[in-house]
């Protein structure tokens, strides 16, 4: 019965990620958002039946599209869609025998301690910056090279944009879009962090709610990270200020890096409101600033997320509350 069931999910979640990845094609803003959930069934697959449905979907879904586009988009998918449920839902299942107190916020439950949620966090961050690097080594493989690729992607895109521009701001036109191809590696390595934080954080709530859960979840208030996360930050923001191909290569781990510090000082947020009258609408005013104004709360987040990791920040002005049993 297991076996059938693990099929079961394996065909549905492979076909809804790949139905879901292939409506970037529409190019819509609905679309986007889309294709930024298509990891989301593979997530529930893991979460629920076992890294190995997530697994097979993947590779379902891979095969699909391979069939229909060719070999790259299928082999675009499974990187971009599928990697990530595949080994973070193997992690996520990983547990120990229960000895002691939480030491990282992680959810005890049925006699174990389960992988916490923030070295899921900065796994992702990890296999953000590998997945970016893997870009540039297929289009580089050296800094300016992949500057060039991506510049002249870039201009093909926006050649249509650039002919209803006037001949006298043609050159502002062409420095903002070397900034956006300055930045993009960097920013498509946190957009990638972003989207499999939330598709985690989605399909965790969905197979608890459902009873399918395989593992508890701490509340995300409780996320907390290693200390020797605060070198590996610092190790990649000194690559990036490198020259060349060592320093694109730097940017790319450091911006997902950085991302994670940033929903740590979402966490003491969460945290530090615990039982204030106003905590639901502050909240929300938070997230709508951050959705409008992210580059400029997204520094003092980062800020709060690394003097919580050198300060503990919660446990100094509201002792972190014993962490909750989910099944």
């Amino acid at each position: 019965m297991k076996r059938s069931s693990l099929l079961i999910f394996a065909l549905l979640s492979g076909a809804a990620a790949a139905v879901l990845h292939a409506s970037m094609i529409l190019f819509t803003p609905l679309s986007a958002l889309l294709f930024y959930l298509a990891p989301l069934p593979l997530f529930i697959a893991g979460l629920s039946q076992g890294w190995s449905a997530a697994a097979a979907g993947g590779v379902i879904g891979a095969l699909t599209l391979g069939g229909l586009w060719g070999p790259k988009s299928g082999l675009f998918f499974f990187l971009a869609t599928a990697v990530g449920p595949i080994f973070l839902s193997r992690l996520a299942l990983v547990s120990r025998p229960a000895q002691g107190p939480a030491s990282e916020g992680e959810a005890i439950g049925g006699g174990a301690q389960w992988y916490p949620e923030g070295r899921l966090l900065l796994w992702a961050a990890a296999m953000a910056g590998a997945l970016l690097t893997l870009v540039i080594l297929a289009f580089g493989p050296d800094a300016e090279s992949f500057k060039s690729t991506l510049k002249q992607a870039a201009g093909h895109m926006t050649r249509p944009l650039a002919a209803n521009i006037p001949a006298e701001r043609q050159g502002e036109f062409q420095r903002f879009l070397d900034l956006l191809v300055l930045l993009a590696p960097a920013a498509s390595a946190a957009a990638w962090l972003i989207a499999m934080t939330i598709n985690l954080r989605l399909a965790s709530r969905i197979t608890v709610a459902s009873g399918m859960s395989l593992r508890p979840w701490a509340p995300f208030s409780s996320l907390a990270f290693p200390r020797s996360s605060g070198l590996a930050l610092a190790a990649a923001c000194g690559l990036s200020l490198m020259p060349g191909t060592a320093g694109l290569f730097g940017m790319v781990f450091a911006a997902p890096l950085l991302t994670a510090f940033a929903i740590l000082g979402l966490a003491v947020i969460h945290h530090l409101l615990l039982g204030h009258g106003a905590r639901v609408p502050l909240l929300a005013g938070l997230y709508g600033a951050l959705i409008l104004m992210s580059w400029i709360l997204v520094v003092p987040l980062i800020a709060l997320g690394l003097a919580e990791l050198g300060l503990n920040l919660r446990a100094r002005f509201k002792p972190l509350p014993p962490v909750k049993h989910r099944n």
